[in-house]
């Protein structure tokens, strides 16, 4: 209970909220485990942010990171499952992807998908070494 209440955008401004409720899901070593990629330096592109997208077999984003110059990356505590990474080229810095604009002429963000599914098992960290073709 927070002490006076507080106002939320959703209420009237003479209405208060005099509860807080939070939410959260432990993970534990039994059911999670981790990615740990090496980037080529062939991944790097001048001028463009470099985001991470993990992205769960369902199709659900598991977790979005910027990566900047870093060509280690070690991303801990996903469910267990497969995962598909995908590497974007953030031209315009907004972490997510921009498609074309023919008005502007301006063509869609480079992505680049690693080849083949990750299998995240409990307890372990999955090495992978991400090059270019």
């Amino acid at each position: 209970t927070i002490s006076g209440g507080a106002r939320g955008f959703l209420q009237s401004s003479s209405s208060k909220c005099d509860s807080l409720h939070v939410l959260f899901e432990v993970l534990n070593e039994k059911t999670s485990g981790g990615i740990q990629i090496s980037l080529d330096t062939c991944l790097n592109q001048t001028g463009s942010a470099r985001v991470l997208q993990i992205v769960s077999k369902s199709g659900l984003v598991a977790k979005t990171m910027r990566l900047d110059q870093r060509h280690m990356v070690t991303i801990p505590h996903l469910e267990m499952g497969e995962y598909r990474l995908f590497l974007l080229f953030d031209e315009d810095g907004n972490d997510v992807f921009t498609p074309c604009d023919p008005a502007l002429q301006k063509q869609a963000e480079r992505v680049v998908a690693l080849d083949s599914p990750i299998q995240v098992r409990p307890n372990w960290m999955t090495a992978i070494q991400w090059g270019c073709r």
